[in-house]
């Protein structure tokens, strides 16, 4: 069984290092490490030749074009593994990361899509959250509901064989668009077309990338636009079950971002009424301005994305 670690970045020379080091450390040896960079200067680009020079594992692929998803599927189509094992730049992975993922598909051989947990680090949290994905136990299904949520990207494993099934990752959602929620829109395809997905909280990732107030109130609105062109995206090519994931979506998301509102912040920057009140407008506003927005797509039909 060959594994392939992916690692997409965008000007982050500050925490690329980090997150190669905890990959390079883990207990498990037999992997290759694949650094797809997207920055407008060389800095990253000389800190992975450093980690080249040492190490064997580690290969650089540089991209002239950006966005988070375009750089995920052209990283996995370079790749000769069986199993790709996606984590983000400004996180890092537990030692025994590799070895659990090897483990797991090892168990269960028909498994697509694997997801764990996401922990935050230490941080102020007078300053704003760290997104996190905390999953209470571990899962693996097929025949259950197709509205169970995701987890996310950084910390999710895909078998390569099942990839140009389901279509790849669809490069108009995610970091770099105006549209997110790419992670559930690949987990909706994955598990339409019958394939297992797992969630495993004991594969960890730590995550250190802080988003203040300002930047979570513009995730809230790229997240809503993305979950709303997403659902409609569904819709279009005629499955119902793009009704109840947009609705429910609107619920579950408007439910989350109340939460971190009235929760997430110890030092809340205005009246937590009024914020709530004005967050359920703009959850309104992006949700509409998000249908709108993905009507100028196109869709391959056959794959579900857009084109």
């Amino acid at each position: 069984m060959k594994i392939a670690v992916l690692i997409t970045t965008l000007n982050r020379p500050d925490v690329i290092s980090n997150a190669i080091a905890s990959i390079l450390n883990n207990t498990y040896k037999d992997f290759e490490l694949i650094i797809v960079d997207q920055s407008a200067n060389n800095k990253i680009q000389e800190i992975v030749e450093g980690y080249i020079l040492a190490d064997k594992r580690v290969r650089y692929l540089p991209m002239t074009t950006t966005g988070k998803t375009k750089a995920l599927n052209y990283g996995i189509r370079n790749c000769n593994a069986d199993i790709i094992a996606m984590t983000d730049d400004d996180c890092m992975v537990s030692k025994d990361w590799i070895e659990k993922i090897v483990a797991t598909f090892r168990d269960y051989p028909d498994l697509a899509l694997l997801f764990g947990s996401v922990e935050a680090s230490s941080y102020d949290t007078t300053k704003g959250i760290i997104p996190t994905y905390l999953p209470s136990e571990k899962r693996f299904f097929k025949l259950h509901s197709r509205f169970v949520n995701s987890g996310i990207g950084a910390n999710m494993v895909i078998r390569e064989n099942i990839f140009d099934t389901v279509g790849g990752f669809d490069e108009k959602l995610g970091v770099g668009t105006p549209l997110t929620t790419y992670e559930y829109d690949f987990f909706y395809r994955v598990r339409k077309r019958g394939f297992e997905v797992g969630v495993l909280p004991s594969l960890k990732v730590v995550h250190y990338g802080l988003k203040r107030f300002e930047d979570l109130l513009k995730m809230g609105q790229r997240g809503v636009m993305g979950h709303c062109a997403m659902s409609f995206k569904y819709i279009r090519c005629r499955d119902l079950g793009g009704v109840c994931m947009l609705f429910r979506g609107l619920m579950s998301l408007y439910l989350r971002f109340g939460h971190q509102t009235l929760f997430g912040y110890k030092h809340f920057p205005f009246p937590r009424v009024l914020a709530l009140i004005g967050l359920l407008f703009v959850v309104i506003y992006s949700a509409l301005y998000g249908i709108l927005f993905g009507l100028k797509y196109r869709i391959d039909r056959e794959k579900e994305v857009f084109i």
